[in-house]
């Protein structure tokens, strides 16, 4: 990816990198410029615009933080669509985040621009929980980084879920312990189990 300024009679198809205000209309950091914004950004007065331009071999950053996103999952994991180079991944179920930490440090050193992150490892996590976020820092990387990437943070990120136990309560009464009182422990121990199923 070249990054940088470029001439608006050549920046057609480029990524804008500010937002850029017409009298019209708002170009948003982002935007992939067409000949009429061109055109209209020069008959406003303007010669150059920061923008990076794709190059052969680069992943523009949706479809690099989905493969990435993609990548990570494991079992009971899902993700979202990636979205200004974010994809964030959630717990299918309830249970414990079990993250191979290593993994996704291996991925976060391949490139500055790829980056993996997650809730603690060993986390307490319900159902829809974001537990991860695969980003792509700028507009797009280079596909060999990020095989590299995908490779090195594979599955590295599950849910071991909770399994269902039996649990017994044993509460000893005392001649001044009411009855609405061990009544009430088993409500809320009841409570506290009912969250992990």
């Amino acid at each position: 990816m070249k990054f940088g300024p470029v001439p608006l009679e050549d920046a057609a198809g480029c990524i804008l990198a500010h937002k850029t205000n017409l009298p019209d209309r708002v170009l948003k950091k982002g935007h992939v410029l067409t000949e009429e914004d061109c055109r209209d950004l020069l008959e406003n007065g303007r010669k150059t615009l920061v923008a990076a331009r794709v190059e052969a071999g680069d992943i523009e950053e949706d479809e690099a933080a989905r493969r990435l996103g993609l990548a990570a999952m494991g079992p009971d994991v899902s993700g979202d669509t990636a979205f200004t180079g974010r994809m964030n991944l959630y717990a299918d179920t309830a249970g414990i985040l079990v993250v191979d930490t290593d993994a996704v440090i291996a991925a976060n050193r391949i490139d500055p621009a790829i980056t993996f992150a997650t809730l603690p490892n060993h986390s307490k996590v319900m159902p829809d929980r974001m537990i991860a976020t695969a980003k792509i820092i700028s507009f797009a990387v280079s596909d060999a980084d990020l095989e590299r990437a995908e490779k090195a943070v594979g599955g590295a990120v599950r849910i071991a879920p909770f399994r269902p136990r039996k649990v017994g309560l044993v509460a000893t009464c005392l001649p001044h312990l009411k009855t609405k009182t061990m009544d009430k422990t088993r409500r809320v121990l009841e409570d506290r189990l009912r969250a992990s199923g």
